[in-house]
């Protein structure tokens, strides 16, 4: 398959290139940024939302500010784009979108039906479904617009669901391609997409064109996840996979079930509300009110122990016994103490804890790396996860961000007098910056799955270039592929050994910021 690759990096002293020692002047900048804020949103493309005076705005990574305090509503940026709301007098909310520079570049023209909860709606494989008009009875009809507000797919759908794999589901019965032909069975063959369906009140699973997996036996099935898909018969949970031919029986029940008397539709105590899902091959599942962990196979690997359990997570799972939280691995070790009062999973290398009444962050050794100094949740409120490099947290009562150096914004604020200094000598990769292009454009390779989905833009990767000369902390600050980002994460951490800069002779952590173009279309 045919594409063109162009790369094109920015001298160190250019608009991307940050010239500061480890991640304080972002921190310093995003410091300043976030003060006085009443809510605070994780990043999601190296764009995080802002709430001050009960408007939204965005900032970027390095603290500037992209769109200011304007919007009535706004979520989190996915595909380049980000829904934004305005309220009008009589309090309808009408949306659009805006790119990762802040400008409008869908028109906030879109009523937010009511019966919708005004929730926002994301753009999926380049297409997001919008109540284009109403009908004689002032409900919505859904079409497709593409990311510049093109209505691409005529309003004709009274409900219309995300795209994946190139189909959408629609009226809750019918798959539309992206020209918004509706597919017919013979269509539908070559796709392995599994559905749940219903018949008499009770639920299946068969592919969509129609060939039936899994008989409708069973009073409730979840999606699949993990190539397992949980299966109800009346309040007890199994397991099945994608070819129906292996089940494990319903005989566990979830955690919920014992923690909340869940009731069911006919009031009744007792009923099935929500199993845990597959994760990294195993599952969590409950037995005579305990939680142990069962494989694909149905075998118990992780004994019923435990009073209460978490899914998996980059490799370990929270268990809890008697009161306090700790982790353990896929072999069933103890590898952290339950020593915490209650805890998250595991996400890029951290995870949140609470002891002591107070929040922070441990590593994957149990080792502390963010202090318990922050406020734990209130009643209801998760705890937050790092993304893409920061979490949120909240001090007194008032929100911040932490980096995975254990830095807040609240450092900054108590020493708002210190300024960084200037990298006196930056550091040099082998062979300058031709080297560095040429290494580049040897090593980097566009994944099918970009080429596939035509993807052109712009990526720009972050990263940290130690005292030692190592290349450390890479993340993505602009994205226009997930498969590139992994791709590019994967590279940046292989590079050879650079010559590190240096401060009053000594050598320091330096952080980069360098973008490529990436063009898959001939």
């Amino acid at each position: 398959m045919a594409f063109t690759f162009c790369v094109v990096f920015f001298s160190v002293d250019g608009v991307y290139a940050l010239n500061e020692i480890s991640n304080g002047s972002s921190i310093n900048k995003i410091a300043e940024m976030v003060k006085g804020c009443n809510m605070i949103g994780d990043f999601h493309e190296g764009r995080a939302w802002f709430c001050k005076n009960e408007k939204y705005g965005f900032i970027d990574k390095i603290g500037n500010v992209i769109v200011p305090a304007k919007y009535d509503q706004v979520a989190d940026f996915k595909e380049e784009r980000a829904w934004v709301a305005y309220r009008n007098d009589e309090g309808r909310l009408k949306c659009g979108y805006i790119d990762l520079d802040g400008k409008e570049v869908v028109p906030i023209k879109y009523q937010v039906p009511f019966g919708e909860g005004e929730t926002p709606t994301d753009f999926s494989e380049g297409l997001a479904a919008l109540p284009l008009r109403t009908d004689e009875y002032d409900s919505p009809v859904y079409g497709y617009i593409d990311k510049m507000g093109n209505e691409v797919i005529p309003a004709k759908f009274s409900i219309a669901g995300d795209f994946k794999n190139g189909i959408a589901l629609v009226d809750l019965e019918n798959y539309i391609d992206k020209t918004g032909k509706v597919l017919t069975g013979n269509e539908l063959e070559f796709q392995d997409k599994i559905v749940i369906f219903s018949q008499d009140e009770k639920m299946g699973l068969r592919h969509l064109n129609g060939k039936v997996v899994v008989p409708c036996n069973y009073d409730v099935i979840q999606n699949f996840s993990d190539g397992m898909a949980a299966v109800c018969k009346g309040h007890l949970w199994g397991y099945v996979d994608p070819l129906g031919t292996f089940i494990i029986p319903c005989s566990y029940h979830s955690s919920n079930y014992y923690d909340n008397g869940v009731v069911d539709d006919w009031g009744e105590y007792g009923a099935p509300d929500e199993a845990n899902d597959f994760h990294e091959g195993l599952v969590m599942v409950m037995k005579n009110r305990m939680a142990g962990f069962l494989n694909k196979q149905g075998k118990t690997v992780i004994p019923f122990v435990y009073k209460r359990a978490k899914d998996f997570s980059e490799g370990l799972a929270a268990v809890k016994t008697s009161q306090k939280w700790g982790f353990v691995d896929k072999e069933g070790n103890n590898v952290i103490p339950c020593q915490y009062d209650t805890v998250a999973s595991f996400k890029e290398g951290l995870v949140a804890a609470v002891k002591n009444g107070k929040c922070g962050y441990i590593n994957a050794s149990g080792q502390e790396v963010v202090p318990f100094i922050f406020d734990k949740p209130a009643e209801f409120e998760p705890l937050h996860d790092f993304c893409e490099g920061l979490a949120v947290i909240k001090k007194n009562g008032v929100y911040g961000y932490v980096d995975k150096e254990g830095k807040s914004t609240f450092d900054v604020a108590a020493n708002n007098t210190s300024k960084p200094k200037a990298v006196e000598v930056m550091p040099s990769f082998p062979g300058g910056q031709q080297g560095l292009m040429e290494w580049f454009n040897s090593n980097f390779q566009v994944p099918a799955e970009a080429v596939r989905d035509r993807a052109v833009g712009k990526t720009v990767v972050s990263f940290v270039v130690s005292k030692t000369g190592e290349v450390t902390n890479v993340e993505i600050l602009e994205s226009v592929h997930p498969a590139i980002d992994e791709v590019a994460k994967k590279l940046f951490v292989k590079m050879p050994r650079w010559t590190p800069g240096t401060l009053d002779g000594v050598p320091v952590n330096v952080k980069y910021s360098m973008p490529f173009n990436v063009n898959t279309i001939q």
